[in-house]
């Protein structure tokens, strides 16, 4: 998305070169603009889309649509809905959150895991110490 950005800035940039009509310089400057907010709208779709399935995988509730504080109105469809930059850090906190707490719980289990595993080694150690010596 970012090339491609990159390529209509460069297209729309090459275009007004040379150009000294002041309405044609005028319509360029407000398709270059269209066409980014397009582009921007594209990505604000995906990083929704990309946001909202992680949060329901993780069974994260996700802000109701009607809250305009996390959603706003999509460019190009008015009945879709994308999360503002407020709702995307939400989102994301809540899913940094419950992937911390995921992965501190499979850390208290493979501690304990190691540690039980620590005393096992060390008991066996300690028994086949004990059985060299009463042999001898």
């Amino acid at each position: 998305m970012q090339r491609e950005r990159k390529r209509l800035s460069n297209f729309f940039n090459k275009k007004l070169r040379g150009v000294t009509d002041h309405d044609k310089i005028m319509e360029l400057e407000n398709d270059a603009q269209f066409e980014c907010s397009m582009q921007e709208n594209e990505i604000d779709i995906l990083i929704t889309e990309h946001l909202t399935s992680l949060a329901e995988r993780l069974v994260i509730p996700v802000p109701p649509r009607a809250n305009k504080t996390y959603w706003k109105e999509s460019f190009t469809n008015e009945e879709f809905k994308v999360l503002t930059d407020v709702g995307v850090s939400y989102l994301r906190d809540l899913i940094r959150e419950e992937n911390k707490k995921r992965r501190e719980e499979w850390n208290f289990w493979i501690e304990l895991g190691i540690k039980f595993m620590t005393v096992l080694i060390g008991l066996a150690g300690a028994a086949i110490g004990v059985i060299s010596v009463w042999r001898k």
